[in-house]
């Protein structure tokens, strides 16, 4: 046998335990690829969309991804680093065999570096021809969330050359840093190695009441943190860095003081504790928890991290839905503006030209949040969409529609109340008009604040009075079918230059259907990255757990044979270790589901403070939640499976 195969049969001796990190690798290669397929696809190295959001721009579509693709490239190197740090701990047995053997440190060295090369050139391997298949997939996928025609399949060199060198580079790296890990190793240390024995482990009631109280404060102040950010960027920063490292201690401390002492109170529960076979997998969780210490509050953080992004950028996702304008296209004309008519009849010719019916409403601003439309423009409106019409007994009435931004940002008690009775008045006259009605989530309300509907006489009352709000004219067009006039707009765009971030001097116009477009492709370029970038989090989470498991195989072997050997049957071994992994599997699960319900639920208050749409908790982050969840029970089975396979089958 060569030096070489030496090293190839320790990996495939041991592929139980390297599987988990070949996998994530493997994973991490397959992410990467397809990020690299995309980045370089011909259709995002020309700038073809008309943008109204820089954001939107191909341009900034693939920045986007390019950043994820570093992210991977990052995170799998720290991944990747960890595992390999355990797996050289795990192995020392192995080193002592081959150090009494006359194997020297050169050798050890050279033998660790031909492992870890092996598993990465592998996991290159498997990774790029998997993900030549996935890729495909990714950019039908990528296709439909970012709402353009079908991204074309391309042989990507450029891809594949990229994602070789990258990892290779990593691999070569971590081998290194492996190896010096190996060197610091000292001879003594191998020499010595042994079986030694496990103390039982200790808890603080302190510690322990610290990490409740951590994680308490963290939650609570969480939702508070938007007293920070209005005072500044630098308090709000101060205040966020500090929840997140109180955060992270208190979740330590759940793991390494609060569990065990948990684990205690159980214990002293005799009617519990004694039951059946509760002795030995109560105490045998205390040490399996001692052990995974780490790895647990690594799975609960990158666990939290996917949760919440993910759970984020789908309700932002609805939230963008909820929030579209109401009008196909909206001209707003300020003060000194010389080409308002011209624009204003541009518009209208474009339409009339592609045989687009409309209709042309002139809202009054009359306050801050309110705004004023005739009754007959209206229902109009409601006869174009096949809906009921609206009456008013007389001018004084009105019907209000809010917007949902309003309905969120208002309590039920001030939005039940609000504009019961509005008051205008100038100078010349004064004007009374009450409320019949509020009709929620119209057609036709606003983006934000609240639309008074009223008789035609009403709005040519005020129309008169000199109360409006600000020096705004708006021209709001209506029309049913708004996705036809995506062309129009974009005409219309380099006749009437203006995006959301870069308004003219003197007016303004947006279209609905570029503006949702836009909104498409920034969201749904959100959607790829989270969900791209959050599914090698799981992976590693997942793999953590495998790794840790499989690592302690062997003490855990000859623990189990001597429990059978005393008459534990396999119904009871598999029950006991059934229990102990599914708590150390779903307990990070359900401590990092908190986590990120909490950070969506402080992220919907900073929104609030800064009057913009907040994202619903209860939505989308839940489903995500529940998927996330189901396919991490999914790889728990499949780790219990393959685990109770190896302990049965060595215990034959």
């Amino acid at each position: 046998m060569t030096f070489r195969q030496l090293a190839i049969n320790g990996v495939i001796r041991n592929s139980s335990t390297y599987i988990g990190h070949f996998s994530s690798s493997t994973f991490a290669v397959i992410m990467y690829f397809t990020y690299s397929v995309l980045t370089y696809h011909p259709y995002f190295s020309n700038e073809e969309f008309v943008t109204v959001l820089e954001s939107a721009s191909n341009h900034s579509i693939r920045i986007g991804f390019e950043m994820a693709q570093e992210l991977i490239l990052f995170f799998s190197f720290l991944f990747i680093l960890y595992s390999v740090t355990v797996f050289l701990k795990t192995k020392k047995r192995e080193f002592v065999i081959l150090i009494k053997h006359g194997m020297s440190n050169l050798q050890l060295t050279k033998m660790i570096y031909i492992e870890n090369m092996l598993i990465g050139f592998s996991s290159i391997i498997c990774g790029i021809n998997i993900g030549l298949i996935v890729a495909k997939i990714g950019l039908l996928a990528c296709s439909y969330i970012l709402g353009i025609k079908e991204l074309i399949f391309y042989f990507p060199i450029r891809a594949i050359r990229e994602t070789v060198v990258a990892f290779l580079v990593l691999f070569i790296i971590i081998s290194f840093f492996s190896t010096r890990i190996a060197k610091r190793t000292q001879l003594i240390e191998l020499t010595s190695y042994g079986e030694n024995i496990k103390l039982a482990p200790k808890s603080s009631a302190w510690l322990a009441l610290i990490a409740i109280i951590f994680i308490g404060t963290t939650y609570v102040s969480a939702l508070y943190l938007k007293i920070a950010v209005i005072k500044g960027f630098v308090y709000g920063f101060i205040m966020m860095v500090g929840l997140l490292l109180m955060g992270t201690l208190g979740t330590y401390f759940f793991f390494s003081q609060l569990g065990f002492y948990l684990i205690k109170a159980l214990k002293k529960q005799g009617r519990i504790f004694y039951k059946k076979t509760n002795l030995l997998t109560i105490s045998g969780l205390s040490y399996r928890m001692t052990d995974n210490t780490r790895a647990l509050l690594i799975i609960t953080i990158l666990s939290s991290m996917t949760f919440t992004i993910i759970g984020f950028c789908f309700a932002l996702s609805d939230s963008v839905k909820k929030y579209q304008p109401s009008y196909a296209f909206t001209y707003s004309s300020y003060r000194g503006n010389i080409n308002e008519t011209s624009n204003v009849s541009l518009i209208k010719e474009q339409l009339e030209l592609a045989k687009i019916s409309y209709i042309l409403i002139l809202p009054i601003s009359i306050k801050k949040d309110l705004n004023i439309i005739k009754l007959s423009d209206y229902n109009k409106c409601m006869k174009e969409l096949g809906l009921a019409k609206e009456t008013l007994q007389s001018e004084q009435e009105a019907v209000i529609l809010p917007s949902n931004n309003a309905i969120e940002m208002e309590l039920q008690e001030e939005l039940e109340n609000k504009f019961k009775k509005i008051e205008l008045k100038d100078n010349r006259m004064q004007l009374n008009i009450s409320r019949k009605k509020m009709l929620i989530n119209n057609e036709l309300k606003p983006i934000k604040g609240f639309t008074a509907v009223v008789e035609d006489t009403m709005y040519n009352q005020i129309a008169k009075l000199q109360i409006s709000d600000n020096d705004e004219k708006r021209y709001e067009f209506f029309i049913k079918d708004w996705k036809k006039t995506r062309g129009i707009a974009q005409k219309l765009m380099n006749t009437i230059p203006y995006t959301e971030e870069k308004s003219a001097e003197y007016y303004a116009f947006t279209s609905k259907a570029l503006h949702m477009v836009a909104w498409k492709r920034i969201n749904g370029n959100q959607i790829i990255i989270s969900v791209m970038v959050g599914f090698v989090f799981l992976a590693f989470a997942m793999s953590f757990l495998h790794f840790r498991l499989f690592t302690d195989l062997e003490r855990g072997k000859k623990q189990y044979q001597i429990l059978i050997k005393i008459g534990l049957t396999k119904k009871e071994l598999k029950k006991i270790i059934t229990n102990q992994i599914g708590i150390l599997c779903f307990t990070p699960l359900i401590i990092a589901s908190i986590h990120s319900i909490v950070a969506l639920k402080a992220i919907s208050e900073l929104q609030r403070a800064f009057n913009l749409a907040p994202i619903s908790v209860t939505g989308s982050p839940i489903i995500v939640l529940f998927i996330l969840l189901g396919i991490q029970i999914i790889y728990f089975f499949r780790i219990l499976k393959s685990y109770i396979h190896y302990i049965s089958e060595r215990n034959d």
